[in-house]
């Protein structure tokens, strides 16, 4: 989809030679990609891979932190701004947010700023089963609210923004009734029943574009042991099947 847009930005800003002569002006479109001022490996090669495919269209593209200043990034001066690898906006959203608005308002953001607004915190579960979507049924404990005891069946515990299975614990409620109290003091924290099937089989993400599913994966559980409870990560791998056609 962002290739696509670029290409678009791109034929768009050029001055047809054949209308306008040998002397027609060529711009080229600017792509900012929205990253950290901490990079990993795994973040660099997902930058690398929308780099390249950027570059190869005609496309001046380079990979800025999220929280540059605009005097250092110059989002304003780009045709397009997508957010790819900010994976720190956990633990600032607010700031995510108030930097998202700002780059919205002088060009092109992708996501659109409503759907990181809406989408960086996961009341949106809560939101869609009320909507009737089928989702694995959610509790949203808002910081700072009393709660009921959480029982003896096993649940699994997540802050309300986070991303890549960061603070999430499974366990018997009872053991995580002291770890809930202590992150309702900090933050919006979720409720959900263990679904064992992602433990067995995992999950199946798709990646859909538009009105067309382009690809999926697989993504399995990655438990570290840590006292009594279970930090919950995630391994991805390729689930494709050549012959299946999709539409």
């Amino acid at each position: 989809m962002l290739a696509e847009q670029a290409v678009e930005l791109y034929c768009s800003s050029l001055l047809c030679r054949g209308a306008l002569g040998e002397a027609a002006l060529v711009i080229m479109p600017t792509v900012i990609i929205a990253s950290t001022q901490e990079r990993s490996e795994s973040a660099e090669s997902e930058n690398l891979l929308l780099l390249a495919a950027l570059t190869e269209r005609g496309v001046n593209v380079r990979v800025e932190a999220w929280d540059a200043p605009e005097k250092v990034a110059g989002w304003s001066t780009a045709d397009l701004v997508t957010v790819r690898t900010a994976w720190d906006y956990t633990w600032r959203r607010d700031e995510f947010l108030a930097w998202a608005k700002h780059v919205d308002a002088v060009t092109v953001l992708q996501n659109p700023l409503a759907v990181m607004e809406w989408n960086s915190h996961k009341r949106y579960l809560v939101e869609l089963a009320r909507a009737g979507v089928p989702v694995v049924p959610t509790t949203l404990i808002p910081a700072g609210s009393p709660h009921d005891p959480l029982g003896p069946e096993p649940v699994v515990m997540k802050p309300a923004v986070a991303a890549g299975g960061r603070g999430a614990y499974l366990g018997p409620g009872r053991d995580l009734d002291g770890t809930l109290a202590d992150r309702l003091s900090k933050r919006d924290v979720l409720i959900q029943p263990v679904v064992e099937s992602i433990a067995t089989e995992g999950e199946i993400s798709l990646v859909k574009i538009g009105n067309k599913c382009h690809t999926q994966c697989g993504k399995s559980r990655r438990p570290v042991a840590s006292s009594c409870r279970k930090v919950m990560g995630a391994i991805w791998k390729d689930t494709r099947r050549p012959h299946v056609s999709w539409r």
